[in-house]
């Protein structure tokens, strides 16, 4: 028997919400592998989730973040069939999951949901893509000094950057001060 996750069936709703909002609330330090996921209409909501495993990550994209929407869980089931084949044979092809990955797996999927960044914490806290520029240009932005700075997160700055992470996406009345 496996010590790895179990995949999870979700036989109602509040199931799959359980484990989206657990992946939203985890500690990137200790549930490394992430995905930025933005609600599939132009402009949509983004957030992050943090998972522990890689397996716990695909597991949920495969059958969690496509039925955020109550009635999508109900009457997309179907629908979703062949995206998230496509999605499961796309990921066992990728050996280790980074930012650039992101747009062929969005792709696949951006029908349901987009997958706006994928990866580990690391490749936001040291990374050149524009989604770890951007947040770490963020993480400064109140500082004039260091406002433009978009250099690798320091050691002191992990605390807030974690912060900023977890808040991500969130309306500013949902944001924790």
């Amino acid at each position: 028997m496996s010590d790895g996750p179990q995949r999870k069936v979700y036989t109602a709703h509040e199931q799959v919400i359980a484990t989206l909002t657990e992946a939203r609330d985890a500690d990137p330090r200790e549930c490394p592998f992430g995905v930025l996921v933005q609600d599939p209409w132009e402009d949509g909501e983004q957030q992050f989730f943090w998972y522990r495993t890689r397996a716990e990550l695909e597991y949920a994209l495969l059958d969690a973040h496509a039925f955020v929407d109550s009635e999508a869980f109900v009457e997309d089931q179907d629908d979703w069939h062949e995206a998230k084949f496509d999605l499961d044979h796309a990921l066992q092809d990728i050996r280790e999951l980074r930012p650039h990955d992101s747009e062929g797996l969005d792709d696949l999927v951006n029908d349901f949901y987009c997958i706006v960044w994928i990866g580990h914490l690391e490749d936001l806290v040291d990374g050149e893509d524009a989604i770890a520029v951007s947040i770490r240009e963020e993480l400064r932005w109140g500082n004039e000094e260091d406002k433009d700075d978009t250099s690798p997160v320091k050691d002191e700055e992990l605390d807030d950057f974690i912060v900023l992470l977890r808040a991500f996406g969130a309306d500013e009345g949902e944001r924790e001060d």
